[in-house]
This record gives structure tokens, sequence and C-alpha cells, in this order.
């Protein structure tokens, strides 16, 4: 995951081994919506500010999931209901 600081554009990336991913497909067709809205850029703002470490402040920024390299075996859970 990637988290890009808009105050000061920092970027914190972190890498993670992943087995398993969860898709909401509710109303989809196809996988392909699904895992873009899993890939989308995500705004942390509001409650759910970034604590950048180099502003040293609650700030707002970008987070985004990519998937560098695919599992052997990657497990896709299918959410098919509304909470």
């Amino acid at each position: 995951s990637q988290v890009k600081c808009l105050s000061c554009g920092t970027e914190s990336n972190k890498m993670d081994e992943i087995m398993d991913i969860n898709l909401e497909i509710l109303h989809a067709n196809s996988l392909k919506e699904p895992l873009g809205r899993f890939l989308h850029v995500e705004v942390l703002d509001g409650n759910n500010k970034y604590n950048c470490e180099k502003c040293k402040k609650l700030s707002v920024a970008h987070k985004q999931l990519s998937i560098i390299q695919a599992p052997n075996v990657l497990v896709i859970q299918l959410k098919r209901f509304e909470d």
C-alpha cells in the first residue's frame, strides 16, 4: 500500500504479502469492477486523517492498494450482500 500526504507530498510505502482479498460484488457483472474498487485511491480526511511523520500532524492523504506480485494461490472472497 502507498500513502501520500497531500500537505508535504511525502510517500509511505508498505509491502504486505496477501493471500486473500474480499470483493463486494453486489450488482457487478464481472470481477473487473469490484477489483477496481478494491484498488481505487482512498482519501484519508475528516476523522480518518493520516498522521504524517514528516509534518508531525494529522493531514489529508491519499491511500492506494496495489498488487505488485500475485501469489501462487489467491483466494478471492465474494461478498454478495449489503451490510
